[in-house]
């Protein structure tokens, strides 16, 4: 990262900054061109493996790419505040960010439930989530085995 001033280190922190985020953009492999989309995602960490969740139609381009190679990145953010300066370019932005990148896969079987469940949860802790097998069967549903992320911060006083 080059300006390691701004680098989040801390996994806390950075799942934190993931907590605070609504919408995760993916990044799939589309030929000489990346394909980008923003999901409703929920997430999963044990410390060691950060694993991401997120659901989609059961047929379209996302799922053609996903079937043909699973490498993706992803890239969140929140806490946007623009920060005037005196002069245009003196104005700055504040915000929190996480990006990463990995694999991803179709879920199968007994951990589709739980998915769904992730990612409910991502948006309201509060309450418990139940779904409905037809429901759950209506949509295709992913996971991330995330290899690697950093998280950045520029927080202005």
């Amino acid at each position: 990262m080059r300006r390691t001033d701004r680098e989040v280190t801390d996994r806390s922190a950075i799942l934190d900054i993931m907590d605070r985020c609504d919408c995760l953009h993916l990044a799939l492999m589309d030929g000489a061109y990346p394909y980008v989309i923003p999901l409703n995602f929920g997430y999963e960490d044990d410390g060691e493996r950060l694993v991401l969740y997120f659901h989609g139609a059961k047929d379209g381009h996302k799922l053609e790419l996903i079937k043909n190679d699973g490498r993706a990145a992803f890239s969140m953010s929140c806490d946007h505040e623009m920060v005037p300066g005196k002069v245009a370019c003196a104005s700055t932005f504040k915000y929190k960010s996480v990006c990463g990148r990995g694999v991803v896969s179709m879920v199968e079987g007994d951990e589709r439930m739980h998915a769904l469940t992730v990612i409910m949860a991502h948006y309201d802790r509060e309450n418990e989530h139940i779904f409905e097998q037809k429901h759950a069967n209506s949509v295709s549903i992913f996971r991330m085995d995330v290899e690697s992320f950093t998280g950045k911060s520029r927080q202005v006083k």
